[in-house]
């Protein structure tokens, strides 16, 4: 595809979708019966972005850590622990505590360096002992090199074309990330339409596989387009397991490429709907 995430990485729908994916893997592996945990990504994107330029970083974790800063003791004390999680893994200079917020073994990421979904989920799952079983898709070259350049030491299938829903690999997961580099629009040809979104996320409805999806909210300075309006409702219509959550940006669309915000969907146990609500809802009082 011509997107290149490398440009956009640490921007503000990276925040609320990396730490809603942290507080689900992280749920979910906390009490996962087996050895392995398969984590299948059907756009699984680089494994970890250096932040560049001024492509939105600053507006995302830039504005959160600068959030964090300002908060006093009282307030630290009360930090959601997802997030407080997701800031002291890879961004070891903040000041966060919590006494859930603790790792193992592989130091930080630091020096302008921003964890991707797949790193995130990775390091979500070995905290608490299961085997990560990585089922990584993507078409990009660049991406794939870098893929198996992370995880060449563990167990990471990397497949190199478009997760199709009948794929054996979408089969048995224990949690799915469809987060797709955008929408198709007149725009952008070369990027998933509603109807291939829908059958990627209608396709565990029936074994009721654990699903969080990340789309843009598309439109304009006048309001949301009816095809991402109607296509929400589909998929709840279709899927009443599915939750979703939206937030819009205060600005107007065109600075962010015709997102007014971002959504995030997904069908969770009830104790990993609840750490991804409360995590996403810290993130949003923070403005």
């Amino acid at each position: 595809m011509a997107y290149d995430h490398i440009f956009r990485a640490g921007n503000r729908a990276d925040i609320l979708k990396h730490v809603a994916l942290l507080a689900a893997a992280d749920t979910l592996a906390a009490r996962h019966p087996r050895d392995r945990f398969v984590y299948a990504d059907a756009f699984a994107g680089y494994a970890c972005s250096p932040m560049v330029g001024s492509f939105g970083w600053e507006d995302g974790l830039g504005s959160l850590l600068k959030s964090q800063g300002e908060q006093s003791d009282d307030d630290g004390a009360r930090v959601n622990p997802h997030l407080a999680l997701f800031l002291r893994r890879y961004f070891a200079h903040t000041t966060i505590t919590s006494d859930r917020s603790t790792w193992r073994d592989r130091p930080s990421l630091v020096s302008g360096i921003y964890p991707g979904s797949s790193l995130v989920a990775f390091d979500a799952i070995r905290r608490h002992g299961p085997t990560p079983d990585l089922r990584l898709f993507d078409i990009s070259l660049a991406v794939i090199a870098n893929l198996r350049a992370v995880f060449r030491e563990h167990h990471a299938t990397v497949v190199g074309s478009p997760a199709e829903p009948e794929s054996p690999l979408l089969t048995d997961v224990d949690l799915l990330l469809i987060d797709p580099p955008g929408v198709r629009s007149p725009n952008d040809r070369s990027a998933p339409g509603w109807n291939e979104l829908s059958a990627l996320i209608l396709s565990g409805a029936k074994s009721a596989t654990p699903l969080l999806v990340w789309l843009p909210i598309m439109g304009d300075p006048n309001g949301e387009t009816a095809d991402s309006q109607s296509w929400r409702r589909e998929i709840a219509a279709r899927d009443p397991g599915v939750r979703t959550w939206t937030t819009q940006w205060k600005e107007a669309a065109p600075a962010h490429g015709g997102m007014l915000g971002t959504q995030l969907m997904w069908r969770l146990p009830q104790d990993a709907e609840a750490a991804v609500f409360a995590a996403l809802e810290s993130i949003r009082t923070q403005g």
